[in-house]
């Protein structure tokens, strides 16, 4: 969903994978593939926790206090080795409440991410903050809106979260003044995750499909 926020002069490469982790993406060599297509000027958001934080995958599993944030500055000196600007992203909340309240199950996490960050002077973007406000502007009754599987999933998002999460990333990017924010669009309105737009009434645009057969390319 990000690129719906960015001028058609860069390029956005997603190489998420349902499921992984750090060590995973390791040891799978997707790490591998991203270090081998990285150029120097290229920005890498690096956005994990969810699985990490399973200690019932124990060939996958990294403590927030101590293996998560050495991966975190593993890759971050890989990238920057490459000439690669590397941006944290804190992880975004699972739809758990406690009375009107997300209650928190990845905040040792964020909080590594904000650590190392500060500890090595990489820019972070608290995806995890702006995901509990956004929730809680909804309420318990609607915060399922912007899940999948009808709202039963309480990870995942349909496209009306997907939107408001990326949306978030976009605003921290501009937020934390970065050289990257230059390809944003420039007709993005103010944005408040405590004041998402009505999931009644929110409607996304379809992506235009490319069709290399016409002459035009369009």
């Amino acid at each position: 969903m990000l690129p719906a926020f960015f001028r058609p002069d860069i390029a956005v490469a997603n190489h998420a994978e349902s499921g992984e982790t750090m060590k995973s993406f390791m040891t799978e060599l997707r790490f591998a593939k991203v270090l081998e297509s990285a150029k120097p000027g290229d920005w890498a958001l690096i956005q994990f926790g969810h699985n990490d934080q399973k200690a019932q995958w124990p060939q996958t599993y990294a403590a927030a206090e101590t293996t998560y944030r050495d991966y975190l500055r593993a890759w971050i000196a890989e990238f920057r080795r490459r000439g690669v600007e590397p941006v944290l992203v804190t992880s975004p909340e699972r739809r758990m409440w406690a009375g009107e309240k997300i209650r928190p199950t990845l905040a040792e996490y964020a909080a590594a991410v904000k650590a190392v960050g500060a500890e090595l002077r990489v820019p972070v973007i608290d995806l995890n903050a702006a995901s509990i406000r956004f929730y809680e502007a909804l309420g318990p009754t609607r915060a399922p809106l912007a899940f999948n599987d009808g709202g039963k999933d309480a990870t995942h998002h349909d496209n009306y979260g997907a939107w408001m999460l990326a949306r978030a990333v976009a605003a921290g990017i501009a937020t934390a003044k970065l050289p990257l924010a230059e390809h944003l669009k420039p007709d993005l309105t103010a944005f408040d995750a405590g004041h998402p737009p009505d999931p009644a009434t929110f409607r996304l645009a379809p992506s235009v499909a490319h069709d290399s057969t016409r002459p035009d390319g369009n």
